[in-house]
Formats: structure tokens, sequence, C-alpha cells
């Protein structure tokens, strides 16, 4: 385009091809109007001054008075040649500067023109950006931006091409966590890990040499201090993260047993710290309660005069006993 120069950067996105659904990979691409002239500013003009409600489609474009345009046109469509297809298309975010006018025309031309007539300076330039940008297209392949600027000035169209090349995502270990509600573990309560990988061609868990998929989560039993790491490989490259898991001490803070009026019934509370889980004699294992904090009330059976609160931890077996009022 003489006295402009339309520049794409980068001019390449990443594909989720083959890539986990569960990390989204937006592109962003910054599209710059540039004039390159050391010497020779380049006049835009809107001599109207207003935003046009229709302009000729990119195939029909053709010279108007008083109005400098840019054509825009994405390959759009499922084959590998094309950017992305039409539905993920018609959720990118075209923006622009306040003193421009974007007009989208059919649904893969964009008509960039300005709201004013102004020169663009020597060495200046004007950005445009496309974001939210996906495709789930083969990588390693390329996509053409077709432009057309219709030089009002000289009175003629310029056309040009300009390469989009569809590249795999990076390796990257995205996430590796344990899962929210595990974050807080008690001695030989299971966790479950988490993780989610992009750009791997293998993905192993340490100890074991587990061979995992790009996205999952495998449990875990936590019985001491244990360090869990992830590592992603691809080609000569890998990437690593790692784990450190301690369960809490668990401990008995209260335990108490009363009878009521009538000798009838008693009832067993307690509070217990850092674990979800107690064993009470005679009775099992039992979900702690909230905030380790429960009760059970029970008939009074004559053979039993006592019970015992267990908690376990990584010293063993805490106990707590309570005889039964008479």
């Amino acid at each position: 385009m003489a006295g402009l120069y339309l520049d794409l950067t980068p001019a390449y996105l990443y594909t989720q091809n083959g890539e986990p659904d569960r990390i989204p990979i937006q592109n962003r691409i910054v599209m710059e109007l540039r004039n390159p002239s050391p010497e020779e500013s380049v006049i835009l003009k809107n001599d109207a001054k207003k935003e046009y409600i229709e302009l000729p489609s990119y195939d029909n474009a053709a010279v108007m008075e008083g109005l400098t345009c840019i054509y825009l046109r994405f390959d759009l469509g499922t084959s590998a040649d094309c950017l992305t297809d039409e539905e993920s298309f018609k959720n990118v975010l075209f923006a622009k500067p306040d003193d421009w006018y974007c007009c989208q025309k059919d649904l893969d031309t964009f008509i960039l023109y300005p709201s004013r007539t102004f020169s663009l300076e020597p060495f200046s330039g004007i950005e445009f950006i496309l974001d939210r940008l996906r495709t789930s297209l083969p990588r390693d392949t390329t996509a053409s931006c077709h432009v057309k600027y219709v030089n009002v000035t000289e009175g003629r169209i310029q056309e040009g091409t300009i390469i989009i090349y569809k590249k795999r995502c990076p390796l990257s270990i995205r996430v590796f966590v344990p899962a929210a509600a595990d974050v807080v573990t008690g001695f030989r309560d299971t966790v479950s890990l988490e993780w989610c990988v992009t750009g791997a061609d293998k993905v192993v868990l340490q100890p074991g040499g587990l061979i995992l998929e790009k996205e999952g989560s495998r449990r875990m039993l936590l019985t001491g201090k244990a360090s869990y790491t992830l590592t992603a490989y691809c080609d000569s490259r890998q990437v690593s993260q790692s784990i450190l898991l301690e369960p809490l001490t668990a401990s008995i803070e209260t335990f108490q047993v009363t009878s009521e009026a009538s000798g009838s019934e008693i009832t067993l509370s307690w509070k217990v710290l850092n674990t979800r889980h107690i064993f009470l004699s005679h009775i099992g294992r039992l979900c702690a309660g909230s905030e380790g904090i429960g009760s059970l009330t029970l008939k009074r059976d004559e053979k039993i005069r006592s019970f015992t609160l267990s908690v376990e931890n990584r010293e063993g077996l805490i106990t707590c006993s309570r005889q039964i009022p008479v």
C-alpha cells in the first residue's frame, strides 16, 4: 500500500487443536497502520465527518469521494487454511481508536475509516486490536488476511495479503493444585490433585512415574508429608511444578457424655480439630461434623459403661474416654 504499511503483531496465533478445553486459548493480534515514510505525511479522509451506515462489500469496494477506507477480510471456515470457524469468529472483539469507525461487513470483513480528515505523520501509526480470537483448526498451517486500501487521494484501490500462522500452544503447566475442598486435610484423608497442561507430548506424575492425560485429577491418600511433581514434556523441553502436602495434626479438644433426666438416653458431644472423621467405641467411624463439632444421642445400654473417642494423626491414635453418668 503506497504511503501506508499494515503490520500484524504477532503474525501468528495459538490454536486450541489438541489442547484441553478447560483452558480457552484466546489470541490478541495488534494491527498497526503505519506511515513508514521519513518525510511525507499521508492524508486519511472523511470529509463528511460522519459514520456511514452502508458501505460496499469487499468484492465491490470502490473509490468514494472524500472517504479513505481500509478493508480487512479473513478466511473463515473449517478447512485447515482458514483462520477459524464462523461461530468462533462471532466472539472476537475488534478495538479501535476513538477517532475511527469500524463497520463489520458480513461476518468475515471489517471496514475501517477515520471520523474526520487528518494527516498521518511520518513514522507514526494507528493501532487496531483483534482480541478474543480462538481457533481449533490444525496447527502448522496458515491463513490469510486480505487487505484493500481505498486510496481516495490517488483515486485507486490497492490490494495485499498478510499471512497469519497457526502454531501449537506453548508448553505450560496451567493448573496443578489440590482440589479446593481438599486444601485443608487430616491424616489418612484423600486429596484430589488437579492438573491441566498445554503444548505437551507427555505428562508424568511423580512419585510413581504415572503417565497422565493433559487434563485430569487423581486422588491420593495422605499419611504423611508428601511431595508430588508434575512434569510436562515436548520434544527436548520440559517444565515441572511441585506440590508439598502435609496432613494437619488431629486432636481432641473436648468430649462429653451427658444423661437426660429420665436416664433412658445419653448424649455424646465432641469438638475435634483438623480431621473430618472420628472413631467412637461401640459405634464406629463417624463424620466429625461441621468445624469438628458434633453430637450423638443414644438409648442407654446397661452393658456399656464408657465410650472412647479417637482421632488419628501421624503419631498414631489419640484417644479420650468418658464414663456414662449413673
